[in-house]
């Protein structure tokens, strides 16, 4: 089949959200927290740019039931880098929000170039 952009966001989409999807519910596991308990999410990715960004689409996760007005951040094209950004995004908020969780992502959808 041809290679168009239209298709390689559509995958770069949909594995980044599987992808999200598992890493946030298990991190949350090993955590002892329910994903319904995060009020930040900071994800970052070099591999693909769509808007809206990915946490609106985790936002919007019926599995993880994370509240819509979660505080949100997204960070791309950055490189290796943005893994650091996104860190220091969570960290950042947790700190100057005691008691609340935060969490840092980062998703590689490689094989949708």
């Amino acid at each position: 089949s041809t290679v168009t952009l239209t298709r390689l966001r559509e995958k770069h989409l949909h594995w980044a959200q599987i992808m999200l999807s598992d890493a946030i519910a298990q991190a949350c596991t090993d955590a002892g927290i329910d994903p319904k308990q995060l009020r930040h999410i900071s994800v970052c990715s070099t591999s693909g740019y769509l808007l809206p960004g990915l946490t609106a689409y985790v936002a919007r996760d019926r599995k993880l039931g994370i509240s819509p007005d979660i505080h949100r951040q997204d960070i791309v094209g950055m490189g290796c880098h943005a893994g650091l950004n996104s860190f220091k995004s969570a960290a950042a908020w947790a700190t100057a929000n005691p008691g609340k969780y935060a969490i840092a992502c980062g998703v590689e959808v490689m094989s949708a170039q």
